[in-house]
C-alpha cells in the first residue's frame, strides 16, 4: 500500500527518452529562482534533470503553505486543460540549483495525446497528489501537532529513502511552513523527541536516531507497515541528517 509523501521524484524516469523528442529549453536555476514567474500565466512545463523544488501556495496576508517538493526525473506542473483561479497563488522555487527541460504547454498537450501511456503517468501522478492532499485534509488537520510533526519526518525519511534524495535540508522554519504550524510549536515538539533519545539534533541538522520509535507516534494512515516492520527488525533505523536549523 501506498503511503502519502510530499517528495516527487522518478515520476516520469521512464518516459524520459519520450518526452525530450519535443523540443525544449534547457534551464539552469539557481536557488531561489522561480520556475515560473508568480502570478503568471502557466505556459511552461519542466522535466527536472537534477536539483530540488519546492511548491507553497501564498495567502493574501502573505502567510505560505509549503505543499510539496520535486526533484528529479518528475515533471511539473504536471499537464492538465484546466484554468484554476487558485493556481495564481501556486509558487514553485528552486531549493538547490537546478537543471530542467522546459517544454512548451502545447508541445506536451500534443504528446499526452498521442502517447497513451504518458497519459497514465501523469493521472497515477495526480493520483498521489491528490492523495498527498487528502491526508492533509482528512487526517492531519486533526492530529495533534506533535503527531504531525511525528507524520511528517516519517514521511519525508520514507521518501528520501525509497527515491535516494540526499539533498532534501529543511530549516525549522520550513518546516514549520510545510505543517501550517509556529516555529515555536515545532521546536517544541523536536525538544520532545529530542527529549526521549528519538532524534538528534545540531546547529545544523536533525537526525532520526531510533526510526522504530518515532514510527510508534505516527498516525496510521502515514505508516506502510511492512516497511515499518523492516525497519524495526533492523534495530535503532538509519541516522542521517533531515534537516538543518
Amino acid at each position: 500500500m501506498l503511503i502519502p509523501r510530499y517528495i516527487f521524484t522518478d515520476d516520469f524516469s521512464d518516459m524520459k527518452s519520450l518526452i525530450e523528442t519535443e523540443p525544449y529549453t534547457e534551464m539552469m536555476l539557481a536557488v531561489g529562482d522561480f520556475l515560473w514567474s508568480p502570478a503568471e500565466p502557466l505556459e511552461y512545463i519542466h522535466y527536472i534533470m537534477s536539483g530540488i523544488a519546492r511548491s507553497y501556495l501564498v495567502h493574501e496576508t502573505g502567510r505560505r503553505k509549503i505543499i510539496s517538493y520535486h526533484g528529479v526525473g518528475t515533471i511539473f506542473p504536471v499537464f492538465h486543460e484546466l484554468d484554476f483561479k487558485l493556481e495564481q497563488s501556486l509558487v514553485t522555487e528552486a531549493m538547490t540549483p537546478m537543471k530542467t527541460w522546459r517544454f512548451r504547454w502545447a508541445d506536451i498537450k500534443r504528446l499526452v495525446e498521442q502517447q497513451p501511456k504518458l497519459y497514465r503517468n501523469m493521472v497515477a501522478w495526480y493520483a498521489r497528489y491528490v492523495n498527498l492532499l487528502l491526508f492533509e485534509t482528512a487526517h492531519q488537520e486533526y492530529n495533534s501537532g506533535f503527531v504531525k510533526v511525528c507524520n511528517v519526518l516519517w514521511l519525508l525519511h520514507s521518501a528520501k529513502q525509497q527515491a535516494s534524495v540526499a539533498t532534501l535540508e529543511l530549516a525549522q522554519e520550513e518546516l514549520a511552513e510545510l505543517l501550517g504550524m509556529s516555529r515555536v510549536n515545532v521546536t517544541r515538539h523536536l525538544g520532545r523527541l529530542r527529549s526521549e533519545g528519538i532524534i538528534d539534533t545540531s546547529r545544523k541538522c536533525i537526525s532520526i536516531i531510533r526510526l522504530d520509535a518515532l514510527l510508534k507516534y505516527c498516525s496510521g494512515e502515514t505508516r506502510n507497515e511492512d516497511i515499518g516492520k523492516g525497519k524495526r527488525e533492523k534495530g535503532k533505523g538509519v541516522k542521517g541528517n533531515l534537516f538543518s536549523q
